[in-house]
């Protein structure tokens, strides 16, 4: 056997394997999660993690409008920032950053409440 012929056979072999291993990579997406589903213990990661996740957008939201009104970050035209790299902020213009902030803020405060009831009713 040639050494062309070897590395056809070998490129033939490793285009072909990912094809075999999608049996071994099949995800069943039950659909969504029943609200009781969530208050057991093996959820509680799950609950930490969307809370930390909307945290951080609220933070991020607000970390960057004060970051436009003090000329700390400038936009290079990608987006709308309306007037606030000038320092003119409408109050209209905060309600994402508002409700992201309460958003973040009834999140933990309701995955604590269900992680307390949870250990509270097994003892």
């Amino acid at each position: 056997m040639t050494k062309t012929g070897t590395l056809f056979r070998l490129l033939a072999v490793a285009a072909l394997l990912p094809l075999g291993a999608c049996d071994l990579l099949k995800v069943e997406a039950p659909g969504r999660i029943a609200d009781e589903d969530l208050n057991n213990p093996i959820a509680f990661d799950g609950l930490v993690a969307g809370m930390q996740y909307d945290l951080s957008q609220g933070y991020d939201a607000s970390n960057q409008d004060l970051a436009l009104f003090t000329g700390e970050l400038w936009h290079g035209g990608s987006y709308d920032f309306a007037d606030l790299p000038r320092g003119i902020v409408d109050p209209e213009d905060q309600n994402f950053e508002w409700s992201e902030g309460h958003k973040a803020r009834w999140t933990a405060e309701d995955g604590l409440r269900r992680m307390r009831a949870t250990y509270e009713s097994a003892g």
